[in-house]
């Protein structure tokens, strides 16, 4: 159950909305709700969610790769992109096709 922070997700939904290109960035302290707040907010939306951890940019990138490879099941599940560029501008592709399909 999710319980408050309805001015944040307003303000997520606002910038979601926008015909614009929008960034946040979401912090806070530690258990705080900020996944949850993540979470909430995605449930109903096409979305490729990561998290990055303390670790190295080898195992974040594994694990980037494996969350973009988690909403396009079109793609080995095993493929790790051999940068963050490399699966940016993958995204990117995605998001331009997604884009196009609905404009048409």
């Amino acid at each position: 159950m999710f319980i408050g922070r309805k001015r944040e997700l307003h303000s997520l939904k606002r910038l979601y909305q926008s015909d614009k290109f929008e960034f946040t960035v979401i912090y806070g302290r530690r258990r705080v709700g900020k996944t949850a707040l993540i979470s909430e907010f995605i449930k109903d939306k096409n979305a490729i969610y990561f998290m990055g951890v303390e670790s190295n940019e080898k195992q974040n990138l594994e694990n980037f790769s494996k969350s973009i490879m988690e909403y396009d099941t079109d793609m080995p599940s095993d493929l790790v992109f051999p940068s963050f560029q490399v699966a940016l501008e993958y995204i990117f592709k995605m998001a331009k096709k997604r884009t196009d399909y609905f404009s048409n």
